[in-house]
């Protein structure tokens, strides 16, 4: 059974409570695909903990080999963490009972991991939200010209940049006040958690342009209007690259 909820920073103790939750009702998590569908299989029900650690596994120039990453495995699975899978730098364990409630023997250490995971992905969001100002402009100024009338691409397309916008702009938002909430934290176990990022209208905000922007080039090659361009169409396709080029590169290489 697949899942969409969004795994981050600001979210992650209550992913462990959801991925819980899904135990007692005979679903355990299996695979994580991203950070946003969550793979499950069917089990017998069970009062099952996980535990979602932030670890340094990959870094802006440097990462684990295969080799220390399977000598961190196996020193978790030593303490009682079995390693279930892992996206970016958030592992996902189940753990054994009576297991101790973090890998770090120094909380400080893991709140500065943390922090470091956190302050890349803000400036991800960042750079990207810049980079929709100028795109959301560019667009909206063609969707309101004359260009409507000879491309079916800006039909789909115009929403879908919007609502990549708005989804990046509450992300933003919600890594800001998440910094602002737990600057002072010294503990794991003490932070506050966001439910905007978790919620089911969020992942909603996310698949939706998705969808539009598959649209949108369908309708290019499937719904070709007689009286558009070469050059419209390579313009469109063009911006479109580019963007999406753009914001995978530095979600990837800071996010890491």
């Amino acid at each position: 059974m697949l899942k969409a909820r969004h795994l981050t920073y600001t979210n992650f103790g209550l992913v462990e409570k959801w991925y819980e939750d899904m135990a007692k009702e005979g679903w355990q998590i299996e695979k994580i695909i991203l950070s946003f569908i969550h793979k499950f299989k069917k089990a017998e029900p069970e009062d099952a903990r996980y535990k979602v650690s932030i670890a340094p596994n990959e870094g802006s120039f440097s990462a684990f080999s295969k080799d220390e990453l399977r000598d961190f495995d196996e020193m978790a699975k030593d303490l009682g963490w079995h390693l279930v899978d892992r996206t970016y730098n958030i592992n996902i364990y189940k753990l054994d009972e009576g297991s101790q409630d973090s890998l770090y023997n120094d909380e400080k250490e893991e709140i500065e991991i943390l922090n470091k995971g956190a302050k890349g992905e803000l400036i991800s969001f960042s750079i990207t939200f810049i980079f929709f100002v100028f795109i959301v402009f560019s667009i909206t100024s063609r969707f309101f010209s004359r260009d409507i009338f000879y491309s079916n691409y800006l039909i789909f397309m115009w929403p879908a940049v919007i609502l990549f916008f708005l989804f990046n702009t509450l992300a933003l938002g919600d890594h800001i006040l998440f910094r602002k909430r737990n600057k002072d934290v010294k503990s794991i176990s003490d932070i506050k958690f966001s439910r905007l990022t978790f919620s089911k209208a969020f992942v909603l905000l996310f698949y939706t342009p998705i969808i539009l922007m598959i649209l949108a080039f369908g309708s290019e090659f499937l719904l070709p209007n007689d009286g558009s361009s070469d050059r419209t169409h390579l313009i469109s396709l063009l911006s479109t690259f580019i963007m999406i080029s753009f914001v995978y590169f530095y979600r990837k290489k800071l996010k890491q």
